[in-house]
């Protein structure tokens, strides 16, 4: 089991290893029409608003779930079986 206070360091340690082969990989290619389905309206100056503000509510509960497992005990779980993979 990997200590609550090493886990941070190791998945950083993860990422930024994943990035280094990133870099030195071919991009993917794709055809020009792959992005049609999107939406292509603009709104308040912001290309493809649709698009773009669908993904807020992702990053809204993603943070919260960061600021949930890195503060200290200000929530818990409803089970203690889920504790496990980060204690």
């Amino acid at each position: 089991m990997i200590p609550r206070s090493e886990a941070p360091f190791r998945l950083l340690a993860v990422a930024i290893v994943i990035a280094i082969i990133a870099l030195f990989l071919p991009p993917i290619p794709q055809p020009l029409a792959y992005h049609n389905f999107a939406d292509q309206r603009g709104w308040l100056g912001i290309p493809k608003f649709g698009e773009v503000v669908s993904n807020v509510p992702f990053a809204i509960v993603g943070l919260w779930g960061l600021i949930f497992l890195f503060a200290p005990r200000t929530g818990t779980f409803s089970d203690p079986r889920e504790r496990c993979s980060i204690s």
